[in-house]
Protein backbone atom coordinates (compact mmCIF):
# COMPACT_ATOMS: atom_id res chain seq x y z
CA UNK A 1 0.00 0.00 0.00
CA UNK A 2 2.87 2.40 0.83
CA UNK A 3 4.41 1.73 -2.61
CA UNK A 4 1.18 2.71 -4.38
CA UNK A 5 0.93 5.96 -2.41
CA UNK A 6 4.58 6.83 -3.07
CA UNK A 7 4.28 6.01 -6.78
CA UNK A 8 1.06 8.06 -6.99
CA UNK A 9 2.70 11.01 -5.25
CA UNK A 10 5.72 10.83 -7.56
CA UNK A 11 3.44 10.63 -10.62
CA UNK A 12 1.46 13.68 -9.50
CA UNK A 13 4.71 15.56 -8.81
CA UNK A 14 6.08 14.75 -12.26
CA UNK A 15 2.82 15.78 -13.93
CA UNK A 16 2.84 19.12 -12.11
CA UNK A 17 6.49 19.68 -13.05
CA UNK A 18 5.74 19.05 -16.74
CA UNK A 19 2.73 21.38 -16.66
CA UNK A 20 4.75 24.07 -14.86
CA UNK A 21 7.58 23.81 -17.36
CA UNK A 22 5.14 24.05 -20.27
CA UNK A 23 3.44 27.16 -18.86
CA UNK A 24 6.82 28.75 -18.10
CA UNK A 25 8.05 28.11 -21.63
CA UNK A 26 4.84 29.51 -23.13
CA UNK A 27 5.00 32.66 -21.00
CA UNK A 28 8.64 33.28 -21.93
CA UNK A 29 7.79 33.30 -25.65
CA UNK A 30 4.44 35.09 -25.55
CA UNK A 31 5.97 38.60 -25.55
CA UNK A 32 8.41 37.93 -28.38
CA UNK A 33 5.93 37.95 -31.25
CA UNK A 34 5.27 41.05 -33.32
CA UNK A 35 2.28 40.35 -35.56
CA UNK A 36 1.63 42.73 -38.43
CA UNK A 37 -1.94 43.36 -39.50
CA UNK A 38 -3.43 41.99 -42.62
CA UNK A 39 -5.97 44.28 -44.30
CA UNK A 40 -9.03 44.93 -42.14
CA UNK A 41 -7.34 43.70 -38.96
CA UNK A 42 -5.95 45.38 -35.89
CA UNK A 43 -2.16 45.56 -35.82
CA UNK A 44 0.24 45.55 -32.92
CA UNK A 45 3.91 46.04 -33.53
CA UNK A 46 7.00 47.49 -31.93
CA UNK A 47 9.07 47.72 -35.09
CA UNK A 48 10.50 50.99 -36.42
CA UNK A 49 9.42 49.99 -39.93
CA UNK A 50 5.75 50.01 -38.91
CA UNK A 51 6.06 53.37 -37.12
CA UNK A 52 7.35 54.88 -40.35
CA UNK A 53 4.11 53.79 -42.07
CA UNK A 54 1.92 55.96 -39.85
CA UNK A 55 3.62 59.33 -40.38
CA UNK A 56 0.87 60.24 -42.80
CA UNK A 57 -2.05 58.12 -41.66
CA UNK A 58 -5.44 58.77 -43.20
CA UNK A 59 -7.22 58.72 -39.83
CA UNK A 60 -6.10 59.00 -36.22
CA UNK A 61 -7.77 57.77 -33.03
CA UNK A 62 -7.08 58.99 -29.49
CA UNK A 63 -8.78 58.33 -26.15
CA UNK A 64 -8.82 62.14 -25.82
CA UNK A 65 -10.28 62.64 -29.28
CA UNK A 66 -13.79 63.48 -30.40
CA UNK A 67 -15.93 61.40 -32.74
CA UNK A 68 -17.27 64.68 -34.18
CA UNK A 69 -13.72 65.57 -35.30
CA UNK A 70 -12.35 64.88 -38.75
CA UNK A 71 -9.91 62.13 -37.75
CA UNK A 72 -6.77 64.16 -38.42
CA UNK A 73 -3.76 64.19 -36.13
CA UNK A 74 -4.96 67.54 -34.74
CA UNK A 75 -8.61 66.38 -34.35
CA UNK A 76 -8.54 62.58 -33.92
CA UNK A 77 -11.57 60.38 -33.45
CA UNK A 78 -12.23 59.04 -29.96
CA UNK A 79 -13.32 55.54 -30.95
CA UNK A 80 -12.05 52.88 -33.31
CA UNK A 81 -15.63 52.29 -34.38
CA UNK A 82 -15.85 55.89 -35.64
CA UNK A 83 -12.59 55.43 -37.54
CA UNK A 84 -14.03 52.27 -39.08
CA UNK A 85 -17.06 54.28 -40.22
CA UNK A 86 -14.77 56.90 -41.79
CA UNK A 87 -12.81 54.19 -43.60
CA UNK A 88 -16.03 52.70 -44.95
CA UNK A 89 -17.14 56.13 -46.17
CA UNK A 90 -13.76 56.77 -47.80
CA UNK A 91 -13.92 53.44 -49.64
CA UNK A 92 -17.53 53.92 -50.74
CA UNK A 93 -16.91 57.49 -51.95
CA UNK A 94 -13.49 56.88 -53.44
CA UNK A 95 -13.20 58.01 -57.02
CA UNK A 96 -9.41 57.88 -57.06
CA UNK A 97 -9.15 54.23 -55.89
CA UNK A 98 -6.60 54.85 -53.18
CA UNK A 99 -4.28 51.84 -52.82
CA UNK A 100 -4.32 51.84 -49.02
CA UNK A 101 -5.82 53.51 -45.99
CA UNK A 102 -4.17 53.63 -42.57
CA UNK A 103 -5.78 54.22 -39.19
CA UNK A 104 -3.25 55.17 -36.50
CA UNK A 105 -4.44 54.40 -32.98
CA UNK A 106 -2.75 56.38 -30.20
CA UNK A 107 -1.82 54.88 -26.83
CA UNK A 108 -4.63 54.19 -24.41
CA UNK A 109 -7.39 51.78 -23.47
CA UNK A 110 -10.35 51.71 -25.84
CA UNK A 111 -13.62 50.27 -24.55
CA UNK A 112 -15.28 49.24 -27.79
CA UNK A 113 -18.27 47.05 -28.51
CA UNK A 114 -19.91 46.03 -31.75
CA UNK A 115 -16.88 46.25 -34.03
CA UNK A 116 -17.11 43.69 -36.82
CA UNK A 117 -15.08 43.77 -40.00
CA UNK A 118 -16.64 42.70 -43.29
CA UNK A 119 -16.40 43.35 -47.04
CA UNK A 120 -17.12 47.08 -46.54
CA UNK A 121 -13.83 47.48 -44.66
CA UNK A 122 -11.61 47.03 -47.72
CA UNK A 123 -11.94 46.65 -51.45
CA UNK A 124 -10.16 44.94 -54.30
CA UNK A 125 -8.11 48.08 -54.87
CA UNK A 126 -7.85 49.42 -51.28
CA UNK A 127 -6.22 47.67 -48.34
CA UNK A 128 -6.82 48.97 -44.83
CA UNK A 129 -4.43 48.80 -41.89
CA UNK A 130 -5.23 49.62 -38.26
CA UNK A 131 -1.98 50.15 -36.36
CA UNK A 132 -0.63 51.59 -33.14
CA UNK A 133 0.80 55.10 -33.24
CA UNK A 134 3.87 56.11 -31.26
CA UNK A 135 5.54 54.30 -28.41
CA UNK A 136 2.57 53.73 -26.11
CA UNK A 137 0.50 50.61 -25.70
CA UNK A 138 -2.92 50.28 -27.32
CA UNK A 139 -5.42 48.14 -25.42
CA UNK A 140 -8.74 47.17 -26.96
CA UNK A 141 -11.38 46.06 -24.41
CA UNK A 142 -14.61 44.64 -25.70
CA UNK A 143 -16.53 45.16 -22.49
CA UNK A 144 -18.28 47.72 -20.37
CA UNK A 145 -16.87 49.52 -17.34
CA UNK A 146 -19.13 48.77 -14.39
CA UNK A 147 -19.82 51.38 -11.75
CA UNK A 148 -21.22 50.83 -8.24
CA UNK A 149 -24.63 51.95 -9.55
CA UNK A 150 -24.66 48.91 -11.86
CA UNK A 151 -24.85 46.67 -8.80
CA UNK A 152 -27.76 48.32 -6.98
CA UNK A 153 -30.76 46.08 -6.39
CA UNK A 154 -33.98 47.19 -7.98
CA UNK A 155 -37.07 46.43 -5.96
Amino acid sequence: MKKKIIISAVSVGLALAVIGASVGTYMSYINKYEPIASPTALAYTKSDRQKALVKNADFYVSVNGDDNGDGTLEKPFQTIKRAQQAVREAIANSEENKASLTVAIMAGTYYETGIAFDERDSSKSTSVTYTSYGDGEVILCGGKILTPADFLCQR
